[in-house]
């Protein structure tokens, strides 16, 4: 998801380009993807 990897390589937040940490994006996206379909609580409860 574009919006994940542009937050994840904002580094004057992070003080890094957090997507060269490996499968970060990927997760995030997941998670996100998961909380947009189903909802937070849903979300919480699938950790």
């Amino acid at each position: 998801m574009k919006l994940v990897t542009e937050v994840l390589q904002d580094t004057g937040h992070w003080g890094e380009d957090l997507t060269a940490i490996p499968g970060l994006a990927e997760q995030v996206t997941r998670y996100l993807e998961v909380i947009l379909s189903a909802g937070m609580r849903e979300a919480l409860r699938r950790l």
